[in-house]
């Protein structure tokens, strides 16, 4: 398994021990939101969340700015190997 994946699976498996755990004790939740200074459990959810979202809006651009790179560099080196070609038959 790649390094990426594993990494992602670890992370996946955190977020679901502790999903299941402020599910299970949703009490825990509110304690940890009161210690860094928020109000209720979900309102810390719903943070947490938003930062994961803004992160992944950052993370998806700067790979699609990377797959236009190479689209860009790959289109020009075909159009430079079609043209050399047609050079040659000509």
């Amino acid at each position: 398994m790649p390094r990426k994946a594993k990494k992602a699976w670890q992370m996946m498996a955190i977020a679901y021990s502790f999903a299941i755990v402020f599910t299970i004790f949703p009490e825990n939740l509110s304690r940890v939101a009161k210690i860094v200074g928020i109000g209720r459990g979900v309102d810390l959810i719903l943070y947490i969340v938003s930062l994961l979202v803004v992160r992944e809006l950052f993370l998806n651009r700067a790979r699609q700015s990377t797959v236009e790179r190479q689209l860009t560099l790959l289109t020009r080196q075909l159009a430079i190997s079609q043209a050399k070609l047609l050079k040659r038959t000509d």
